[in-house]
């Protein structure tokens, strides 16, 4: 039988009395599945009815310091690629993925499949950031890196960037794709772009 930790500590403290004084705890909801939802607020009533464990030799009895957090498998504490931020954002808000699906505008499949390594199509990246309350990559401080990052963080093609900035979509592709360098007055227009609409 697997022994909650406390958030902080990491250890339970045994009661020198036998007893617990239980205070607050999470607990996953009825009804939801261990890998849809991250933890859901336990009340003291509900530590006073579960307060021993048997083992092989009799009862243990334990005093838990509270506020005890149980992480459920799958869930990501630092979360490093989309899926993982999805997925972590999705549990912290206790829902299945046809209910992040929804919020998206998208198909339980393809929470399924982002959350397990497949990159989104660039026309979802607005919706996930939406659903996700930030953005989850890092803004670069180079002029063709901020192009990119806006061109990314508002799922632009090159055709709508060009429509835009008012550029043909084939000299961006040069610019952002193929090395190409801009003249001195088109790069002053791409920060005067970027000052305009930044994010």
């Amino acid at each position: 039988m697997p022994l909650l930790e406390n958030e902080r500590t990491g250890q339970l403290d045994e009661n020198e009395q036998g007893g617990i004084e239980p205070r607050a705890g999470r607990r996953r909801a009825t009804g939801m599945s261990t890998a849809d939802a991250a933890y859901i607020d336990i009340g003291a009533a509900d530590l006073h009815n579960c307060r021993t464990c048997r083992g092989s030799v009799g009862f243990a009895k334990f005093r838990l310091s509270l506020p005890l957090r149980i992480y459920l498998k799958g869930y990501v504490l630092q979360p490093k690629t989309l899926g993982e931020h999805i997925q972590k954002r999705r549990m912290d808000l206790g829902l299945f993925q046809r209910q992040a699906a929804d919020k998206m505008g998208v198909s339980a499949a393809s929470i399924c499949s982002w959350e397990r390594g497949t990159e989104p199509e660039l026309r979802h990246i607005p919706k996930i950031i939406e659903f996700l309350g930030y953005v989850p990559f890092d803004g670069p401080d180079d002029l063709f890196g901020r192009l990119r990052y806006f061109k990314k963080v508002h799922g632009m093609s090159f055709d709508r960037l060009g429509v835009a900035m008012g550029r043909d979509p084939e000299q961006l592709v040069d610019w952002l794709s193929n090395g190409m360098k801009p003249c001195k007055r088109n790069k002053e227009f791409i920060c005067s772009f970027l000052k305009k609409n930044s994010r």
